[in-house]
């Protein structure tokens, strides 16, 4: 199992506890939302970080969760 999973609700969880039928992202309609996707990958959460300036240049959106979280939360 992946880092984070079981900590938010997501889709791809509920779906996995079968309190939905759909693992699609409610906002952008688009990916499996899944922990990356809610805390980095959505279309709809990328413009947060780089209103928060933070260093979003090509690994802080393509790396694994483990090296994203030391890399930028903790």
């Amino acid at each position: 199992m992946e880092i984070g999973i079981g900590v938010l609700p997501t889709n791809e969880l509920k779906f996995w506890w079968h309190m939905t039928n759909d693992t699609i992202c409610p906002l952008c309609k688009d990916k499996v939302k899944d922990v990356m996707h809610v805390l980095r990958d959505c279309k709809w959460v990328q413009p947060i970080w780089w209103e928060f300036n933070m260093n979003v240049g090509s690994v802080f959106f393509n790396c694994d969760i483990p090296s994203w979280l030391t890399m930028n939360v903790l």
